[in-house]
């Protein structure tokens, strides 16, 4: 329709592409460097569901290697004036470790123990030891130094209790649930990721990584998760035993009433997102194209909008997970999804909207077994390969099921002596070159993220061309060294399952 239009009027195309006009189902929207309509309209319900978050398309900075990721968490520790917050399954226990403490520590000489520091890590992940350190030994002598200016808190699930915290052994007790948020907050920047902060995540284990510079309201959200959060996980002190905050009236995570426990931080953290919402809400404006806030719109500069979710399934929190449901949902026709996960396991419920009901394409990129970081491990972890092996060639046998191949395609990421641990998507509206938006964070949109682990995400909606590009190069770099998965591929001659594998998935599919 827009050729043709340009076709008979060549002279008014500028003209009414800047204005935008109206089809009969949807209003059309441009961008004044693409000559291609930007249909944005499908994704106003964001401002619905999420706080929201104006800024330029400039301060978000797309980092695609593991070395940057680094050099930014160090960097930006040791120049903080003001507050540093750091949420992660652990902190490792190498040399690139010890040097961000460090850089944390240097920040608080500087200002004199006045930059505001908060840990927040995963207590079963934090307390095991490797070499005889832990997240927990690493942290203590800067929470002894700074006592008054640092809290190291560590989230326990309170799924793990009673017989099943004494009968799992510590390396599986994490398949109960985990705090599983990435996110690092420097004074008013905030960078999201998936990445946890050890030796490989440094290196060579691919991740994503997302900064948003000057941005106080959002590192402002970010720290208060964090800090909520905290608020019912145990702390660490200064001798190096745990305790209860004295301000949480929940009881103990793993030896209080079960409950109690989660109906008060199921009622805290819904209270605290409700009035986040309230406060931050913006409304999408179909003339302009733009989201404003809900009370008082102004004409602000702001070409880039970021929603942050969360996902707390123990609590029965899914904002998360009903965001991303409602995205997959949105997608128009024509459009396509570029999907990215380390552990390829999706719900029923992401199934069901990209199989059966979603209008949109997909290419999905996932681990090869060669990429998964469980690979050689000792039994049972060293048969998570295979494990997820099995359900991409479930997954595929259902798309050829229902003649979705065409419109769902699927990837495994390869690369000599790397691991994939990426997650996340992008969105491509009909005949685009460049992502319109993208979803970055923790969840690998599979049962884990959405019925046991604590996990942070941010949809970032964008209508700076500099910033689509810097996205899709993140893409295409990823999607490059990946190879497509055939039926051949997952065939039982070329990718054999072992039969213990087989069974554990039928018997306990929600374990991955």
């Amino acid at each position: 329709m827009l050729r043709n239009f340009h076709q008979r009027n060549p002279s008014r195309t500028v003209l009414k592409l800047l204005q935008g006009f109206k089809t009969k189902k949807n209003r059309l929207h441009v961008k004044a460097t693409e000559n291609k309509p930007v249909r944005m309209d499908t994704l106003a319900f964001l401002g619905d569901f999420a706080p929201g978050f104006a800024v330029k398309g400039c301060q978000v900075k797309v980092l695609t290697e593991p070395s940057d990721f680094f050099q930014e968490l160090c960097q930006r520790s040791e120049k903080a004036q003001d507050r540093i917050a750091m949420a992660a399954l652990y902190l490792g226990t190498g040399e690139k470790a010890q040097t961000l403490v460090e850089s944390v520590r240097k920040s608080l000489k500087a200002t004199e123990g006045r930059t505001r520091t908060t840990f927040l890590l995963d207590y079963c992940r934090g307390n095991r030891l490797i070499q005889e350190k832990s997240s927990c030994s690493m942290l203590l002598p800067l929470l002894q130094d700074f006592q008054n200016s640092c809290t190291v808190s560590l989230y326990h699930t309170p799924e793990l209790r009673g017989l099943k915290k004494k009968i799992i052994p510590a390396k599986f007790n994490e398949t109960i649930g985990l705090q599983h948020t990435k996110l690092y907050v420097f004074d008013n920047s905030v960078l999201i990721s998936g990445a946890n902060l050890s030796t490989d995540y440094f290196t060579n284990r691919q991740d994503r990584y997302i900064l948003i510079e000057e941005c106080e309201p959002l590192a402002t959200f970010c720290e208060s998760l964090i800090q909520k959060i905290g608020e019912f996980s145990l702390q660490l002190q200064n001798d190096g035993s745990f305790c209860v905050p004295d301000t949480w009236k929940g009881g103990h995570p793993y030896n209080g009433d079960y409950d109690k426990f989660v109906s008060t931080a199921r009622t805290g953290i819904q209270n605290w997102l409700s009035d986040y919402h309230t406060k931050h809400q913006l409304k999408f404006d179909a003339e302009k194209a733009v989201f404003q806030p809900l009370a008082t719109p102004l004409d602000c500069p702001a070409d880039t909008w970021i929603f942050p979710s969360i996902q707390m399934g123990p609590f029965d929190i899914t904002h998360d997970s009903d965001l991303t449901k409602k995205f997959l949902q949105s997608g128009a026709e024509g459009s396509k999804f570029k999907v990215a996960t380390g552990y390829f396991n999706p719900t029923n419920e992401y199934k069901n909207v990209m199989v059966n009901s979603s209008k949109a394409s997909y290419d999905v990129l996932c681990a090869h077994p060669t990429a998964n970081g469980f690979l050689g491990a000792r039994f049972p972890a060293g048969g998570v390969p295979y494990a997820y092996s099995l359900i991409l060639r479930q997954f595929f046998e259902a798309v050829t099921k229902k003649s979705e191949s065409k419109r769902i395609s699927l990837f495994e990421y390869m690369r000599s002596a790397w691991t994939f641990h990426a997650k996340g998507l992008w969105y491509y509206l009909p005949e685009s070159k460049y992502p319109i938006a993208t979803m970055v964070g923790s969840a690998n949109y599979g049962y884990r993220s959405v019925e046991k682990d604590l996990e942070a995400q941010m949809t970032i909606v964008t209508r700076n061309s500099d910033l689509q590009k810097s996205l899709h190069h993140e893409e295409n770099r990823l999607f490059q060294s990946s190879e497509a998965v055939t039926k051949e591929t997952l065939t039982e001659k070329n990718r054999p399952i072992p039969f213990w594998v087989k069974c554990v998935i039928a018997t306990f599919p929600k374990l991955f």
